[in-house]
Formats: structure tokens, C-alpha cells, sequence
């Protein structure tokens, strides 16, 4: 099942027209509006065959789909898991990022305001680091008020991305699957047959093709963070009480499959 659906999503991908990796650069998102969405990925292939007159498609040397590679660093009581757990407004992540397919890599602060608005600075660096490099605490001290020596890896998060640009708009849509975590002790957790979809734009607007057809699926947003969800598959006897519904949704999007919330 699962290789046949894969099939269809690589034809439906075919069919989209192409934007490169500068044209995607310059879109300047790195501040907007986020909308998150969940669901199985047999849903993909007709999602796909919706969208593919009103957006392009991300493509790198006819390759459409990338994997990315994360480390987030917090602190040892997991104080950012915590602001993300108690509905905290004005948070931050903070990670390294690799881009595996282009081999580029970044240092990120991630922040979500009180306006719902995320703003993401970032630095290149040559590697993923389990250490943080001078420019990455003198970023941290420009960005955020936080001790840098407090700061350890806690999370590895893996997963493939296709990205959509719309034609006419400052907008684009992600579409993370094969979703995996690792912890810094234990081994790697996953989340097969979830699609994690995000619509990044400039400010919310409902008229996207894209958030119409969710509506028109029935498909609804859903607050997610891959780093609060790793952090509760990665280590489990943290309090998680606040994300319990949201768990138990993506429990029936890997409905039948093997690696998800079995503790709940």
C-alpha cells in the first residue's frame, strides 16, 4: 500500500511546474503567518492533484523531495518544551539545521510572538554541532535571554520535505513526511503514514487555494511542533497532558502502523 501511494505521489509530482532553489530564497518568508495541518499520507497523491495549477514545485537537479536533519538544543528541565507545553506566547526554539541533498547548514532561532507571527534568523555553518560555536551564543545573545552555557542537544528529528510555491502569491506550503526522533539516550522513534503540511505566508489569508481545499477536505489545522512531539516520543515520562489530544489525532493518522504513541 504504502509503495504503491508513493508511486502516485511521485506522478503527481511530475505534473507541477518548477521553481528553483534562489527563487525559493527570495521569497524572504522568514517572517510570516504559519497554518499546520495533519493527515495520512494516502491523502497526498489527490491533495497534489488539487494544487498543481496554482502553485510550483521546488525542484534541485530533478529532485522534488529533500531530507533535512535537525538538532534542537534546550536546557536541562527543557524550559523551550515547557513554554510550547503551557501555551506560553513570545517562544523560541533553538537548532541546527542541515539541509542533507545541497549540504548547507544553518544555526536558527526560531520564534513565535504574541501575534501568532514566527521569525526565524539564522547563520550558515559548516556542520551540525553538539557543541554551540561562538557564532551561534553570540546569535543567542542577540536574539533571546537565555544563558548559552545552559544549553546541551536534547532532540535529532528527521523527515523529507516537498515544497510548493504559489504562482502569484508570497506563499508556500511544506510537506513533511517520514517523520523520525532520537532523544540523546534512547533510540530513534517514528511516525509512519503522517503528513505534517504547513502554509508559510506573509499574513493569513484564507482565500488560499490551499487553505480552501483543507476546508473543503475537512482537514483541520492542528497546533503542531515536530520538537514538543519528539520530545514526548523521545522522553516519555515528561508531562505532556496539554498535547494529549493532538496525540491522539496523529495516533489515527498512523493508524495500523508502528512506532508512534503506544504509551497513551
Amino acid at each position: 500500500m504504502y509503495s504503491s501511494v508513493e508511486q502516485k505521489t511521485d506522478n503527481k509530482l511530475e505534473q507541477f511546474d518548477t521553481v528553483s532553489l534562489d527563487y525559493l530564497n527570495n521569497l524572504n518568508l522568514n517572517c510570516r503567518q504559519d497554518t499546520k495541518y495533519a493527515f495520512k499520507y494516502i491523502e497526498l497523491p489527490p491533495i497534489f492533484e488539487e494544487l498543481k495549477n496554482n502553485y510550483k514545485i521546488l525542484d534541485i537537479e530533478n529532485k522534488k523531495e529533500f531530507l533535512y536533519e535537525n538538532l534542537y538544543y534546550d536546557t536541562p528541565d527543557l524550559f523551550m518544551y515547557f513554554q510550547h507545553h503551557n501555551g506560553k506566547l513570545n517562544r523560541y526554539k533553538i537548532r541546527y539545521r542541515k539541509y542533507i541533498d545541497n549540504k548547507t547548514c544553518f544555526f536558527e532561532i526560531k520564534r513565535k510572538t504574541n501575534k501568532l507571527t514566527t521569525i526565524k534568523n539564522r547563520i550558515q555553518q559548516e556542520r551540525i554541532e553538539e557543541t554551540l560555536t561562538d557564532e551561534a551564543k553570540e546569535l543567542i545573545n542577540g536574539e533571546v535571554n537565555i544563558v548559552t552555557d545552559n544549553l546541551s542537544p536534547k532532540l535529532w528529528v528527521k523527515y523529507s520535505r516537498i515544497t510548493l510555491v504559489h504562482n502569484e502569491r508570497n506563499e508556500k506550503v511544506t510537506f513533511d513526511k517520514d517523520l523520525s526522533f532520537k532523544g540523546m539516550v534512547n533510540g530513534w522513534s517514528y511516525l509512519p503514514g503522517l503528513v505534517v503540511a504547513e502554509i508559510k505566508q506573509e499574513r493569513f489569508n484564507p482565500n488560499s487555494e490551499f487553505i480552501k481545499l483543507m476546508n473543503k477536505l475537512r482537514i483541520r489545522e492542528i497546533r503542531i511542533s515536530k520538537y514538543a512531539t519528539g520530545s514526548i516520543m523521545s522522553y516519555p515520562e515528561i508531562k505532556y497532558n496539554r498535547f494529549k489530544p493532538r496525540l491522539l489525532f496523529i495516533n489515527k493518522q498512523c493508524d495500523g502502523q508502528d512506532g508512534y504513541f503506544k504509551f497513551l
